[in-house]
């Protein structure tokens, strides 16, 4: 997303809720408001980037309720939210957001972005899988296992699962992620590197809701 900010010919405001101090509506109100401000000033448009959108409580309920004053008000302020917990990024869109965005899926990195940046061949590729962070690992399997585990399943199992719904019981997730660890990448990928993102689709340009997920809003 900073390569976006700084690709795009508008004043951009970002600000991330991923200080366990900041976890409250206040919070999004006042980053929504610094946004407005770079609109007002910029010729009535500009960006707005919220990233760990999840961490902030009824989220959604506030985005709708702030994007439709902009809405009525004529302001185009483009908003973009990325979230690490695609499920719970989901669920905030189906409960306050039904019918004002655009999901946007994006996929691990591909056969050419790993060619092009680590000089893979397809071999490599099929077995390892689309994981450029994973990828300087890749000649110590066992470390690189590891990395998959702990990184990316184990995060995935105890975020997006365990946090969306009450689990009275669950299995120890280190003996799940240790089984997916013993398979090839192709077959044991996450939602961690890159998944859908939300994006928000409107009239006016636009609201996009982003992470492992994006959207956008209309």
């Amino acid at each position: 997303m900073r390569q976006v900010a700084a690709e795009a010919a508008l004043e951009v405001h970002l600000a991330s809720a991923d200080d366990p101090g900041i976890q409250d509506r206040a919070w999004l109100q006042a980053q929504w408001e610094a946004g407005r401000i770079l609109a007002r000033s910029d010729g009535g448009r500009a960006l707005l980037i919220l990233d760990e959108i999840q961490k902030i409580g009824s989220w959604s309920e506030i985005v709708k309720r702030l994007w439709d004053e902009d809405e009525g008000t004529g302001l185009d302020l483009r908003v973009v939210i990325l979230g690490s917990a695609p499920l719970l990024v989901a669920r905030g869109l189906t409960e306050s957001l039904a019918g004002r965005f655009e999901l946007i899926r994006l996929g691990h990195w591909s056969f050419a972005e790993m060619t092009s940046a680590f000089g893979w061949d397809l071999e490599r590729f099929l077995f390892f899988g689309g994981y450029p962070g994973a990828a300087p690992l890749i000649d110590d399997v066992a470390r690189w296992r590891g990395y998959i585990r702990d990184s990316l399943i184990e995060t995935t199992l105890s975020r997006d699962i365990m946090l969306l719904t009450r689990v009275d019981k669950p299995a120890p997730s280190a003996i799940c992620s240790a089984w997916a660890a013993t398979i090839p990448a192709r077959r044991c990928r996450t939602r961690s590197w890159s998944d859908s993102s939300p994006t928000l689709a409107t009239p006016r340009p636009w609201l996009t809701i982003s992470g492992s997920s994006a959207a956008r809003v209309s």
